[in-house]
């Protein structure tokens, strides 16, 4: 047989090729090695895991480019922003050690909150042979510092929290470990928080924003922050653990891609889309008793069941500055002859009238009860408009008028329909294209928020634009805080 005169030329490029691919493969690796040996660990890893409820990492100096970038969008230079209930005696302690980082942390002690601050410094003065605890007395209160392991000093104002520093440390935990896969290594500031630990007793009682905020407590788990820097600002990413350790939170197979933004004008103040509201949201309500929470004024049982399955569906609400809409997708008749029900048991609750009941020693008092309307009021100018009418907490008139559109299988909610008729959709504009898309991705949610719509002091902030990915072992968020250009 011929020997072939092409085979030396192939096992050449052969052999090339593998060399460069093994070549690639060291490479990458090596720098994977470098990244992870140049990025130093956190130091929440260092906290007492059953006591910490919250707490904030950031970095002063450091030669990381994401801590540079950071407080070159910033305009200022670096400092350690500490809380500034600590007693000058100890910020003086403090800037003294000449720190690169500090975590601080607030602790949860016999049901009483205690700061916990770890300072990493640059100083190479351990003395780690005594570990002594030196305690500083400030107006009648007591502050201790111990210096624990080389280059990290301890302060607090109870004693007790220097004895589980080396008990079990967040650092070891299955939720810490988790996060760390699902945020980025290095990053200019972290935060944690863990509602389990926090005193939710103390929000006991029938006050609405203490009793929804401890069913929102309970409804979810530990979570991680970290805040690094972009183009135009900052992003910072959240990932939240289910809130036992058997939970999951539920995942949709459908993905969510902000369809309704064609229907919507450009420019809103602010934006919140999503499907699948029921299955994540509902539940947190289960329990709430409406009743006790109103003075007596509830809600049809029903009410809320007659949601549920349109909050199945993809919704987006988007406010301007004169209007107000929901959209509905994917909607049917019969979908929105149950919100109309809805519409009407809410109207009703919104326009209690008053009635008259005697009381025992024959006097007359007055109690309010829901309206008795069997029937949504009627747009004037076009009969097939049905509204719900009510007065917000400054007073003022506000209708919402409903329609169903069958071609598009959408219902529109909105406080003037006349603005929905544009020639420059959200989904066309620049918006769209350099804020919503981005950190769209394959979310399951999106909001918007720009600086009209933030209350102070965060009106300073030109937009945030966030997304939401639910997956069944925790909850990433992924937020794009966009800075106005510094002068």
């Amino acid at each position: 047989m011929p020997k072939d005169p092409l085979k030396p030329i192939w096992n050449l490029i052969v052999t090339r090729i593998l060399l460069i691919f093994g070549l690639v493969v060291i490479v990458f690796f090596s720098w994977q090695i470098f990244w992870k040996a140049l990025t130093p660990d956190s130091l929440l890893r260092l906290l007492p895991s059953k006591t910490t409820v919250a707490a904030v990492e950031q970095y002063g100096f450091s030669v990381l480019p994401v801590v540079r970038s950071s407080y070159e969008l910033l305009n200022v230079k670096p400092q350690l922003w500490l809380d500034t209930n600590y007693p000058d005696i100890v910020a003086k302690k403090i800037d003294q050690l000449h720190p690169k980082r500090a975590v601080q942390s607030w602790q949860m002690l016999d049901g009483q909150l205690h700061p916990l601050l770890i300072v990493e410094t640059s100083l190479n003065d351990y003395r780690g042979q005594n570990k002594s605890i030196v305690s500083v007395d400030v107006d009648g209160q007591t502050w201790f510092l111990q210096q624990d392991l080389p280059g990290y000093y301890f302060f607090t104002d109870n004693q007790a929290l220097l004895k589980t520093i080396n008990t079990v440390l967040l650092g070891s935990t299955a939720d810490f470990i988790e996060a760390q896969h699902n945020l980025p290594d290095q990053y200019f500031a972290a935060a944690y928080v863990n509602p389990d630990l926090a005193n939710i007793d103390a929000l006991d009682g029938h006050n609405l924003p203490s009793y929804l905020l401890k069913q929102l407590f309970e409804g979810i788990g530990t979570t991680f922050a970290t805040l690094t820097p972009a183009s135009n600002g900052f992003t910072l990413i959240t990932y939240t653990t289910p809130p036992a350790p058997n939970a999951s939170y539920s995942v949709s197979q459908l993905r969510y891609s902000a369809a309704l933004t064609k229907f919507l004008p450009k420019d809103p103040q602010v934006f919140i889309g999503g499907r699948n509201f029921a299955n994540r949201y509902l539940p947190l309500l289960k329990d709430v008793d409406f009743k006790a929470l109103t003075a007596g004024l509830s809600l049809p049982e029903n009410s809320l069941k007659q949601l549920e399955q349109l909050l199945t569906k993809e919704i987006a609400y988007a406010k301007y500055t004169d209007a107000e809409f929901i959209l509905i997708d994917d909607a049917t008749q019969t979908d929105y002859d149950n919100l109309i029900k809805f519409a009407l048991s809410l109207h009703n609750y919104l326009n209690p009238q008053k009635v008259k009941f005697t009381l025992r020693d024959n006097s007359f008092g007055q109690k309010l009860v829901p309206s008795t309307l069997t029937e949504l009021p009627i747009k004037a100018s076009r009969p097939s408009i049905l509204y719900l009418s009510y007065k917000d907490i400054k007073g003022i008139q506000v209708n919402w008028y409903f329609s169903y559109l069958p071609q598009q299988s959408l219902i529109v909610l909105s406080t003037d329909l006349d603005k929905l008729n544009t020639l420059e959709p959200l989904k066309d504009s620049d918006l769209y294209y350099q804020s919503f898309l981005p950190v769209l991705r394959s979310s399951d949610e999106l909001s918007y928020f720009n600086n009209l719509a933030l209350p102070a002091p965060f009106n300073v902030i030109e937009s945030i634009t966030s997304s939401k990915n639910f997956f069944t072992d925790g909850i990433q968020t992924y937020n794009q805080i966009k800075l106005p250009k510094l002068k």
